[in-house]
C-alpha cells in the first residue's frame, strides 16, 4: 500500500480542514452559537490521529444561521473502535519518559522515516503494519517450565512486502533475533521462584545458566522493517532496556534470495565434474564387462567411480564360512549399534533456541532410562576399541620392514580419512542455498568462522587440542584427530615390537593404566567431571571437561590400547579349551562391567555434581577399563564361535552394508541435525519419544547421504589409493569363495606360511575391498568382502 505524493497532499488538505472544523467548534462555543461542536471536534481528532480519507466514518452536517443543525452519523464499526483505541493509547504514551528517551536515540534517517511511517500505519491498522506485529514473538509462554524462547513467525515476516503502483518495493519485513538478559536486579526472579519450583526442583539450574556470559538470554524473534539496520534496532532495544535488561539484537535477515558466491559456483562446478566422472566411469564399466576387458590397474582406476560396481562392493556379504571375513562379521553389527547409539546421544542434546519445556530435560536426565542416552559417550570408546583391534589384527601378520609398514599405514590413513572429510566440509558450503530459517544466518556465519579457524587443525590432525564451542557444525571431528594420534602410537609399537608380542602386550597394558591414571589425576584437581552431564548449573565445568578432558587422547587411550591387547589374547586363546562354567562366569562379569559403566552415570545426570570427590576420581580411572573389559570378552567369545544368539545377531548380513556406511554417517549426521534445529520454524517439545523418533529420522537420512558420499568419493578414493599403495601386488582380500593356494596364502587366510614367509594381509585402514573380475562376462565383477575394515569412528 504505497504512499504517493498525491495522497500525501490530499492527507494534508484533510488535516487542515479538520483543524479548521475543530477551531470553528471552539469559536462557536465561545459565541454561544447553536452548533454541534463535539461532532466537529471528533472529526478533527480522528483525522489528526491519522485516519485515512474514506476510512469508514462519514458525517453529513447541514448548518444555517437561523435553523438548528441536523447531523446524521453512521454507527462506528469494529475497525473504527480499534483505530480509536489505538490512537488513544498512542496519544497517552506521548510525553512519557520512555518516549523522550526513544526520541533521543540515534538512528539512521531511513530508519527514522520508516518508524514514522510504521507508527502512522499502525494507527490506521494498515494490514502490512499489523502483519509485522503479528509475526513478532511475544512473551515466551511457558517460562516457568523452562521455555525461554518465542521464535515468532519467520516466514510471515520475511514474506511481508508492500509495492507501490509501479511495482517498486516500499516496505519489506526483516526478521531479527532479540536476546534479553536481566541485569543486577534479581528481585523479580526471587519473587517468582516458587512458580519455577512447581515444575521441577532443578528448574532454577536452567536460569542460573543465564548468568553465564556465553548464554545470550531469553530469545524473542522480532519482525521489523528493512529500513532499519541491525545497529538501528540495537540502539532502540538498548534504549528500551536501559537499566532493566541487556538486550542484544542479531542475525537480521530479509526475504531476499540468497546470493550465490564465487566459491559456491566453483563448488557446484566441481560437483558437476564429479557427477560426470560417475557417468563416464559407469559407462566404461558396463563396456568393460561386455567386452571382457582384463582388469589391469588402468581399468580399475577408470571403473573407480562406477555406480554398479561401488554399490555391489557396499552390499556384498561374504558367505564363505571358512573366511575370516565371515568369522569376524559380528564386528559389523557391533559397529552399527555403536554408531546408532552415537546418533541417539547427539539427538538427545537440547538446543536452547528451539526447545519447549526445558523442564522435561531435567525430568529425563534424572531417570534411570536416560542412562542409555548418556552412555552414547561410551560408544565412541567402542570405536576406539575396534580401531585398535583391527589395526593390531592386520599389522602383526605383515612381514615387511617396520618403517615401510609405518610409512604406508600413515599415508593410507591420511588419504582415506582426509578426502571424504574434506568432501563433506566443502559440500556443506552449499547448504545456505537450500536451507534457511530463523537461526540459519547465525549458524552459517558460525560455520564460515569455524572453517576459517579450524582447517589447519583438521589438516594437521590436532583439532582435539583446541576448544570447541556449542555452535560448531563439525565439532565432532575432534574424534578423527584423537584417533589419529592414538593410531600413530599404536602403529609404532606394533611395527617395532611385532616379533616380541609379550613385550608388546605389557607395553599396551602400561599405556592403558597410564591413561586411566592421568584421567583420575585430572579429576582430583576439582576442575572437571568424569562424565559430561546433559544439564549442570556450572557451564564452565562442563565446557572444560569436554575441551580439556574428553577430547584428549589420554581419556580414550585405554580403550584403543586394550583393543590391541584383545588381538594378542585372541591369538593365544582362540583354540584353547574353556569350560561352559568359565564362559558363563566371564559373560556375567562382562555384563556387570557394562551395566556398571551405564548405570553409574545416573549420579551425574541427576545433578549430583561435586568435582574432585573420590567418586569422580575412581570412576574416571575404572570407567574405560570396565567398558573395554566388556568389549574384550564379547569379541573373544564371538570370534571363538561362543557368542550364542548375540554373536549370531551381530553377524546378520543386513548390518554389513550399514557398517560400511558408518564413516559417512558419522561425518554428516551432526551437521544435518544442527541444520534441522536451527532452521526450525517452531519450538520443539522435548520428550523421550520425540528424541527416539528424531534419531531414526536422522539416522535414515544420514545413511542416504552417506551412500551418495560412498559412491562419489569414499569408495573411489579407496580403489585409487589401493592401486598405487598395494605391497607389490601381494595385498589381497577375501572374496568369500575358494581361492588358489597362492592367492589364499597371499591373503593370509588360514593357510600355512608360503616359502617360509608370513602371508601379507591388508595393511591397516583398509575400508573398501578391491573388486576382482571373473573371466566370464556372464559373471561380471564379483565384489568381495573388505578384510576387517579399520574403524575410524
Amino acid at each position: 500500500m504505497g504512499i504517493s505524493r498525491q495522497s500525501c497532499g490530499c492527507r494534508f488538505s484533510v488535516i487542515v480542514i479538520a483543524a479548521m472544523l475543530a477551531l470553528c467548534g471552539h469559536m462557536a462555543r465561545a459565541a454561544n452559537i447553536d452548533t454541534d461542536v463535539p461532532a466537529a471536534e471528533e472529526i478533527g481528532r480522528a483525522v489528526t490521529a491519522g485516519a485515512d480519507v474514506g476510512s469508514g466514518t462519514e458525517a453529513w452536517v447541514s448548518t444555517t444561521p437561523s435553523t438548528t443543525t441536523t447531523t446524521t452519523t453512521r454507527a462506528p464499526n469494529m475497525m473504527d473502535r480499534a483505530r480509536k483505541l489505538i490512537a488513544e493509547a498512542m496519544r497517552s504514551a506521548e510525553g512519557s519518559p520512555l518516549m523522550r528517551r526513544l526520541m533521543r536515540t540515534e538512528i539512521s534517517p531511513d530508519c527514522t522515516i520508516g518508524m514514522l511511517r510504521f507508527m502512522r500505519d499502525v494507527r490506521n491498522l494498515e494490514p502490512w503494519a499489523v502483519r509485522l506485529i503479528d509475526a513478532s514473538g511475544k512473551y515466551p509462554t511457558g517460562l516457568f517450565q523452562g521455555t525461554i524462547s518465542d521464535i515468532g513467525a519467520y516466514d510471515e515476516c520475511v514474506e511481508t512486502v508492500v509495492h507501490d503502483q509501479f511495482g517498486h518495493v516500499q516496505v519489506s519485513g526483516q526478521y531479527c533475533n532479540m536476546y534479553v538478559k536481566l541485569v543486577n536486579d534479581t528481585s523479580l526472579f526471587d519473587h517468582m521462584l516458587p512458580a519455577f519450583l512447581m515444575t521441577n526442583k532443578r528448574t532454577t539450574e536452567l536460569f542460573q545458566l543465564l548468568d553465564d556470559e556465553r548464554v545470550r538470554g531469553l530469545r524473542v524473534g522480532i519482525c521489523t522493517m528493512s529500513d532499519c539496520s541491525r545497529d538501528d534496532i540495537q540502539a532502540i532495544a538498548s534504549t528500551l532496556g536501559e537499566g532493566i535488561a541487556k538486550i542484544t539484537v542479531s542475525d537480521c535477515v530479509t526475504g531476499e534470495a540468497q546470493q550465490i558466491t564465487t566459491f559456491q559456483i566453483v563448488l557446484i562446478a566441481l560437483v558437476g565434474v564429479n557427477v560426470l566422472l560417475v557417468i563416464l566411469s559407469t559407462t566404461f564399466d558396463h563396456y568393460a564387462k561386455k567386452k571382457n576387458i582384463k582388469r589391469n590397474n588402468l581399468v580399475k582406476i577408470l571403473c573407480a567411480f562406477s555406480v554398479p560396481r561401488n554399490t555391489n562392493i557396499l552390499l556384498y556379504v561374504s558367505r564363505n564360512t571358512q573366511s575370516e571375513a565371515y568369522n569376524y562379521r559380528f564386528l559389523h553389527g557391533l559397529r552399527f549399534f555403536s554408531l546408532f547409539w552415537i546418533v541417539l546421544g547427539h539427538t538427545s542434546m537440547a538446543f536452547d533456541p528451539i526447545i519447549s519445556r526445558f523442564a522435561n530435560v531435567l525430568e529425563a536426565t534424572g531417570s534411570w532410562f536416560f542412562c542409555t542416552f548418556s552412555t552414547a559417550f561410551l560408544s565412541v570408546d567402542t570405536f576406539f576399541f575396534l580401531s585398535g583391534f583391527l589395526l593390531a589384527f592386520n599389522v602383526i601378520k605383515v612381514d615387511l620392514s617396520a618403517w615401510i609398514i609405518i610409512a604406508v599405514a600413515l599415508t593410507r590413513r591420511v588419504i582415506r580419512v582426509m578426502i571424504p572429510m574434506g568432501y563433506v566440509i566443502l559440500a556443506f558450503f552449499l547448504a545456505p542455498l537450500f536451507f534457511y530459517g530463523p537461526n540459519s544466518k547465525m549458524l552459517f556465519d558460525s560455520y564460515y568462522e569455524e572453517v576459517h579457524q579450524r582447517w589447519w587443525q583438521l589438516l594437521l590432525q590436532v583439532r582435539n587440542f583446541y576448544s570447541s564451542s556449542d555452535m560448531e557444525c563439525f565439532a565432532h571431528l575432534w574424534y578423527l584427530s584423537t584417533d589419529f594420534q592414538l593410531f600413530v602410537v599404536c602403529i609404532f609399537v606394533l611395527a617395532l615390537l611385532r616379533k616380541r608380542q609379550t613385550l608388546m602386550m605389557w607395553t599396551f597394558l602400561a599405556l592403558s593404566l597410564f591413561c586411566c591414571a592421568f584421567s583420575a589425576w585430572q579429576m582430583q584437581t576439582g576442575k572437571y567431571l568424569p562424565v559430561i552431564p546433559s544439564v549442570v548449573g556450572d557451564l564452565t565445568t562442563m565446557a572444560d571437561t569436554f575441551n580439556e578432558v574428553y577430547m584428549t587422547p589420554t581419556f580414550h587411550g585405554a580403550s584403543y590400547f586394550l583393543g590391541c591387547v584383545t588381538v594378542l589374547l585372541l591369538q593365544k586363546y582362540k583354540k584353547a579349551e574353556m569350560s561352559r562354567a568359565m564362559e558363563i562366569v566371564l559373560w556375567c562379569a562382562s555384563a556387570a562391567c557394562a551395566l556398571t559403566c551405564i548405570l553409574a552415570r545416573r549420579r551425574w545426570n541427576a545433578g549430583m555434581v561435586n568435582p574432585g570427590a573420590w567418586e569422580d576420581v575412581a570412576f574416571a580411572f575404572f570407567d574405560r577399563l570396565l567398558w573395554s573389559g566388556f568389549l574384550c570378552w564379547l569379541v573373544i567369545a564371538c570370534a571363538r564361535g561362543r557368542g550364542g544368539f548375540i554373536g549370531t545377531f551381530l553377524s546378520w548380513g543386513a548390518f554389513v552394508p550399514l557398517s560400511r556406511l558408518s564413516f559417512g554417517v558419522y561425518l554428516v549426521h551432526l551437521p544435518y541435525f544442527v541444520v534441522m534445529c536451527f532452521v526450525s520454524r517452531e519450538r520443539i517439545y522435548y520428550s523421550m519419544l520425540g528424541v527416539i523418533s528424531t534419531t531414526f529420522s536422522i539416522f535414515v537420512w544420514s545413511c542416504l547421504m552417506s551412500f551418495v558420499l560412498f559412491i562419489m568419493c569414499e569408495c573411489p578414493t579407496g580403489v585409487i589409493e589401493k592401486t598405487f599403495l598395494a605391497f607389490n601386488g601381494l595385498e589381497k582380500t577375501v572374496h568369500g569363495r575358494r581361492l588358489s593356494k597362492h592367492a589364499a596364502g597371499a591373503a593370509g587366510v588360514g593357510l600355512p606360511y608360503t616359502n617360509g614367509r608370513k602371508p601379507h594381509p591388508i595393511v591397516p585402514t583398509v575400508v573398501v575391498g578391491e573388486p576382482s573380475c571373473s573371466p566370464q562376462p556372464a559373471n561380471g565383477c564379483v565384489p568381495h568382502e573388505a578384510n576387517h575394515q579399520s574403524c575410524r569412528l
